[in-house]
This record gives structure tokens, sequence and C-alpha cells, in this order.
């Protein structure tokens, strides 16, 4: 059995995040190599600065799941998002990225 622990990350863990973030969005999207667009775009949208900034935004949240105190799952929601079917503000959830290697093993799922 996994104990995975949640949490709002530390700014300190942009690094660790922003690698978690470029792994999944690579594993999901690249399905037909890395080119040097994809390259710049990867990059620039998940840098740790970028990371880091986001952690500190006050108009969303991240939550970290952690195994053994490693990053391996991102939530990231967005608190007051227009919802285009109502047309009323709500939170969305903006990602969710878990490690290949943690799915199926309830990370995504918060009881």
């Amino acid at each position: 059995m996994y104990e995975i622990l949640y949490r709002i990350p530390p700014v300190d863990d942009a690094i660790g995040i922003s690698l978690l973030f470029k792994q999944v969005y690579l594993q999901t999207y690249a399905k037909e190599g890395i080119s040097h667009e994809f390259t710049n775009f990867v990059s620039q949208k998940f840098s740790p600065k970028v990371v880091a900034l986001n952690i500190e935004r006050k108009d969303q949240s991240l939550l970290i799941a952690y195994f053994t105190d490693n990053p391996i799952g991102i939530a990231q929601v967005i608190h007051k998002s227009n919802c285009r079917v109502r047309n009323i503000e709500m939170p969305e959830l903006d990602k969710l990225y878990v490690l290949e290697q943690f799915h199926g093993r309830s990370v995504g799922h918060i009881a």
C-alpha cells in the first residue's frame, strides 16, 4: 500500500514540480517525438520560475501528491473561472497530472 500525502507546495518545490509537469506532458502529448517548437513550449510553460509564480498566485491553487516526500501528481485549480455552459464564475480543475507509474493507485482521488 502506498501512503500518498497531499499538500500545497512550498516555493522550494518548484523545480521538482517543473520536472513533474514536463514529464507527464511529454508522455501524454509527444506522440511523434519532440520537435523544436514543442521543446520551447514545454521549457517555457513549465519552467521552475513559472511554477514558482503559479505556487504564489492567489487566484489559483496547486495541490501536490507526494510519495516518500517526492512529487508524483499535481492538481491545478483556478478559483474563479468563467463556466462557458452556465455563464457563471466557478472553480475549474485546470490540470490533473500524475506520473504514469502511479496511474491506477488512487492518486487523483481524495477520500
